[in-house]
């Protein structure tokens, strides 16, 4: 991997680490009092769908941050599994990915993709 493409990887990645970030701190967590039972229950269905989306985003920036961290390493491009190149492609448009094409397929089906 070159220099230009691990910089715009790192590019990419440090764009949504800000993105990510920005969006948890403007993620709004309180509860409102309801004085309806009705807009009680909506207003604890928000909360939870909410809650469930800080924790998914938050799993992504940790993914984006670890990736930030490994990028200047000799192995950053190289599936962990079982060790081939994940491709420029794949990784420009998921920076974070650690799985080449067939891992990730044997990993996600069970399949022996890459064997």
């Amino acid at each position: 991997m070159t220099e230009q493409q691990k910089t715009r990887i790192r590019a990419r990645l440090n764009e949504r680490v800000d993105l990510l970030t920005r969006r948890a701190q403007a993620l709004d967590l309180t509860l409102e009092h309801c004085p309806d039972e009705t807009d009680q229950a909506s207003e604890l269905a928000r909360h939870s769908l909410d809650l469930a989306l800080r924790e998914r985003e938050s799993g992504q920036l940790r993914e984006a941050q670890m990736a930030l961290a490994r990028i200047d390493s000799p192995r950053f491009g190289q599936c962990e599994d079982c060790g081939a190149d994940i491709g420029t492609a794949r990784l420009l448009a998921r920076p974070s990915t650690r799985l080449c094409v067939c891992c990730q397929a044997e990993f996600e089906q069970g399949l022996s993709a890459c064997a």
